[in-house]
């Protein structure tokens, strides 16, 4: 009877190996700027040099948002332009990943669905006019919207993009789509710092104004922001006490357009729209050292992401590209996927 016990505890072993070991690298990733070929895709990314669709959903709307949660994928189509009229958020159910299906949509007209910061079992959506949607996921396969906090009086050529949780705070970014000598709306564009401690009446303790653009993407590691700001280049802000949230330094480059930023060790990865990926050794947290510039096969880097060593970038009408960051100053370009129209814009990796 021990020997059939040990027997039966060896081959779970072994077949929980075998399942450990049959784990897949997806990438999540939606495109814009096409009139009619805007794309949800998932993608089997597991080798970069042969990545194939696992689902292709081709969207009226830009896709603006990808997320994923359990064996659900959350996707959500908007238009960042005054005369939207309406947005859609949507559940592909990915629980046999080789089989996905499209099981759940939500239509809003309020606002649109931009980047996600999640507090189980809720989600913080920045909803650009809108403000800030909280959606219920308690049920991940069909996720509610419970409530729209208007932030600031937003048109739809500026309002609220970003959201990350750290902190136990919220931090709300906002931007403008139009150029800076063409906004002529009050200064609200910048970083907001919202308590969250009341899941479901968020308030605003700060507003930093930034000015230019607003801030297109941004990062928090170590009690320190930092953000991507057209024209200027990066932020640093310390928020150790969130509603004491403070600039201390800014890292200028030439032509600054930049998009979003990541970390790998002691060197950043900076996507910019008009300079491909900028790599940084950061010789502290706040002293940048440029080492190279990324532009094959793209200039214009909309989104970046590293995982297990490898970055991934949405690199707009390039579609995605791979990189191997074993030599972090010299990443080597192992993979792409090229999408039929449009821009790559929004990306999320994930093992399943």
């Amino acid at each position: 009877m021990k020997k059939v016990i040990v027997y039966m505890v060896f081959f779970l072993i072994i077949f929980s190996v075998i399942l450990l070991g049959s784990e897949k690298t997806y990438a999540l990733m939606g495109t814009i700027n096409s009139e009619d070929q805007n794309y949800a895709y998932i993608l089997d990314a597991t080798d970069p040099s042969n990545i194939k669709t696992v689902f292709a959903s081709n969207e009226e709307m830009s896709v603006d948002l990808t997320y994923r949660k359990n064996d659900f994928v959350y996707f959500a189509t908007t238009e960042t332009v005054p005369n939207f009229e309406y947005s859609d958020f949507f559940v592909v159910d990915i629980e046999d990943i080789n089989k996905p299906k499209e099981i759940f949509r939500i239509r809003d007209n309020n606002g649109q669905f931009v980047l996600i910061a999640e507090n189980d079992p809720y989600l913080y959506i920045g909803g650009y006019q809108a403000g800030l949607y909280i959606v219920d996921v308690s049920n991940p396969s069909t996720p509610e919207i419970v409530k729209i906090i208007k932030i600031r009086d937003f048109t739809g050529v500026d309002g609220i993009k970003g959201a990350k949780i750290y902190n136990d705070y919220l931090f709300l970014t906002s931007l403008s789509m139009v150029a800076e000598l063409e906004y002529s709306e009050e200064s609200k564009l910048g970083l907001y710092i919202v308590d969250i401690s009341s899941h479901l009446e968020p308030s605003v303790k700060k507003y930093i104004y930034t000015g230019h653009h607003g801030i297109f993407g941004f990062n928090i590691i170590d009690n320190l922001l930092y953000a991507c700001i057209d024209g200027v280049g990066l932020n640093i802000y310390d928020v150790s006490n969130p509603i004491e949230t403070n600039l201390v330094e800014t890292i200028e480059y030439n032509y600054p357009n930049p998009s979003d930023i990541c970390f790998n060790g002691d060197y950043a990865y900076v996507g910019d729209m008009g300079q491909g990926i900028l790599v940084f050794k950061m010789n502290g947290p706040t002293e940048f050292e440029l080492v190279n510039n990324i532009t094959d096969p793209s200039y214009v880097t909309l989104k970046l992401e590293i995982f297990e060593n490898i970055l991934y970038s949405a690199s707009a009408d390039k579609g995605l590209t791979i990189y191997n960051l074993e030599n972090p100053e010299n990443p080597e370009l192992i993979g792409r996927f090229y999408i039929p129209a449009g821009a790559a814009y929004c990306l999320k990796i994930f093992k399943k």
